[in-house]
């Protein structure tokens, strides 16, 4: 019998393959075993959400013996999400922690939904788009959390129009990501952050390595430290004006390198 040459971890990682296991002695356990562990990373995670895998994966093995699937932990992850947020709203030092420990958890188990998803063979489009829905309303209850959450710590209003800044900022940031997941993934919602990294890099200058960081900063993997470190400070009034400062910077830098990119999907059309 023919033995073709199966997949590795990286082939199924950059979505070159779909995982493929074989194990024909018990020397094949140990290589079955990397190949599954290296096809749920992402050929996009960056050093927060690598780090953030070496928690999340264990758990996702261990939850592929229960019948929970990816979709439902999204579910209860934007429970989590909408709690953490409603703990921040009170504006004191120790519900504020634990309210950064919430979402710094609900971040690190955020990665356990793709990994049973491609583990179990359920990955979809209808998935991404649950999770991306998850994800957005995270942000959405989490700035809202903290802007009363600022108000009520520092009984300074002005808290609300900045935080209604960062809230617009962050609005238009998604709805731009929105239509550009429909229009420039090929079908492949999941490949919307490998497109704009490869738009952002393509043409290294200070300002395109500036936005970049700044959209690693505020991703899901690597936002929660930021705010566990300001929570841990008392600082998290500080964190809403950083949302707002930042949001901003991103749409506006978003539109400004993926247009040429849509001007030549017109152009091809």
């Amino acid at each position: 019998m023919r033995v073709t040459e199966r997949p590795s971890g990286d082939d199924v990682s950059y979505g070159c393959a779909r995982l493929t296991i074989q194990m024909l002695t018990r020397a094949d356990v140990a290589r079955a075993e990397h190949t599954l562990r290296r096809s749920s990373y992402k050929d996009t995670d960056h050093t927060c959400a690598q780090w953030n895998r070496r928690i999340s994966l264990p758990i996702s093995v261990a939850l592929m013996r229960t019948p929970l699937t990816a979709n439902q932990l999204s579910v209860v992850l934007v429970a989590i999400g909408f709690y953490s947020a409603w703990l921040f709203s009170i504006g004191r030092y120790w519900p504020g922690v634990l309210a950064a420990f919430l979402s710094l958890a609900a971040s690190i188990l955020d990665g356990c939904d793709g990994e049973i998803a491609r583990l179990k063979y359920q990955e979809s489009a209808l998935g991404c788009w649950i999770e991306t829905f998850g994800d957005y309303s995270y942000y959405l209850a989490i700035f809202i959390g903290l802007t009363v959450g600022a108000v009520h710590q520092t009984d300074a209003e002005i808290f609300y129009w900045i935080g209604g800044t960062a809230l617009a900022g962050t609005l238009l940031t998604f709805g731009l990501l929105i239509y550009l997941r429909a229009r420039i993934t090929s079908g492949n919602p999941t490949r919307l952050h490998a497109v704009v990294r490869d738009r952002f890099t393509a043409e290294p200058s200070l300002w395109s390595r500036l936005i970049w960081r700044v959209s690693f900063v505020a991703t899901r993997a690597a936002m929660p430290y930021g705010i566990m470190l300001m929570a841990l400070l008392h600082l998290l009034p500080a964190f809403v004006v950083i949302a707002a400062l930042a949001s901003h910077i991103y749409w506006v830098s978003l539109i400004l390198k993926l247009r040429d990119l849509l001007r030549e999907e017109t152009v091809a059309a």
